[in-house]
């Protein structure tokens, strides 16, 4: 199960020195599949952003123990985050000897591919590795074909500055390197009234409608309800009719804020 959808949670203030979150998911009929905690940190003029996504019961089992990690890391310029270097790191287990057909003989070690984008004046470039074992494989780099001066997590920490304290009317386009398409384009759009009331439960704060662009949810339509509360941070968020077996849904259980 990939994670990158609690991505679009971190609609958070910077009116704090730390800020720290954790969310339950859930899917359907399955009940929880993971935990995401999320912390930001700001000192002086710098800033680190940190994700860490953890599948947990039958999820972890089906993905090879599968964990994401995020971070951005940059400098805060008149209230807005100012990415430098950007990282995703996934690791799984993963079979060594996969020519051996009897399960009680198969040995597993740990998979891992890092992501990293390095921030310049007018491009950006990106950094691929993969490990196994504890060895590297393969390594590679590239400039990236478009420049955004976000990436997906200063944007959403971003988001309030962006749309005016989030006057937002319409479909939006905001930019932001690493997400899934070929120009790091995302859509939000907000919410009616009839609509925020067949979704939520309690009607209350900002709710917004983002477009994922991550075909692995299968969703009907890539609708991502957002539901934010006083505190700028996101209450819920629901992936509606992902498959057969209903929606994703993360909940806000824990939450930290230092000044």
């Amino acid at each position: 199960m990939r994670f990158l959808m609690i991505l679009f949670l971190l609609f958070l203030n910077l009116q704090a020195n730390i800020i720290e979150a954790k969310y339950h998911v859930s899917y359907g009929i399955f009940g929880e599949i993971g935990v995401v905690k999320t912390r930001l940190k700001t000192h002086d003029k710098s800033y680190i952003i940190s994700i860490e996504a953890n599948t947990t019961g039958f999820a972890r089992s089906l993905s090879g123990q599968r964990d994401e990690f995020f971070q951005s890391k940059g400098s805060i310029e008149n209230g807005v985050l100012k990415p430098k270097i950007y990282t995703h790191t996934v690791t799984r287990m993963k079979r060594k000897n996969s020519f051996i057909m009897n399960p009680s003989q198969w040995e597993s070690a740990l998979s891992k591919k890092v992501k990293t984008m390095k921030f310049f004046d007018n491009f950006v470039l990106e950094e691929r590795q993969k490990f196994f074992d504890g060895k590297l494989t393969s390594k590679s780099s590239k400039r990236l074909k478009y420049y955004a001066q976000n990436d997906l997590l200063s944007v959403f920490f971003n988001f309030k500055k962006l749309s005016n304290d989030y006057n937002i009317t319409k479909l939006t386009k905001f930019y932001a390197v690493g997400a899934k398409n070929e120009n790091g384009e995302l859509l939000v759009l907000p919410m009616s009234q009839d609509r925020q009331r067949e979704i939520f439960e309690n009607v209350s704060g900002h709710n917004f409608i983002v477009f994922v662009n991550q075909p692995i949810f299968s969703s009907e339509k890539g609708e991502l309800f957002v539901k934010i509360n006083k505190d700028d941070i996101a209450d819920e968020a629901i992936l509606k009719d992902v498959l057969f077996f209903g929606d994703i849904r993360a909940k806000l259980v824990w939450k930290n804020i230092v000044k």
